[in-house]
């Protein structure tokens, strides 16, 4: 996501281009989750995506629309409309790794867990 974001911002590529591969990466995501029955980790995703893209998308902000503007626009934005982008990814990655873990079904088929008891004590 911050690959897409970064070439959203710095205007390289087609917007369209780079909002459905964003669009796929979360669906692959999502899809990966569900799989694995980790739908938890949908709370967890757009902190850390936040995380790992402040900075960078922060740095092409500066390079792409100049210093002073880039600096103030930049942080505005990369601060600001996370909210927007991380909400949008918790929807999307979520819907679908619910309804891939739907699809799967329960958990039952899996192996059982097995409880070893410690040691009784002598």
């Amino acid at each position: 996501m911050t690959f897409v974001l970064c070439t959203l911002i710095a205007r390289t590529t087609n917007h369209h281009a780079a909002t459905y591969l964003g669009i796929v990466l979360c669906v692959v995501y999502g899809a990966i989750l569900g799989w694995q029955r980790r739908t938890g980790t949908v709370f967890v995703a757009p902190i850390i995506s936040w995380f790992f893209a402040w900075v960078p998308l922060w740095i092409v902000a500066i390079i792409s629309r100049g210093f002073i503007h880039g600096f103030f626009a930049g942080l505005f934005w990369d601060t600001v409309g996370w909210f927007l982008i991380g909400t949008g990814e918790f929807v999307l990655i979520g819907a679908v790794a619910a309804a891939v873990r739907l699809v799967r079904g329960s958990a039952k088929d899996d192996a059982t867990v097995t409880i070893i008891d410690p040691p009784s004590p002598r």
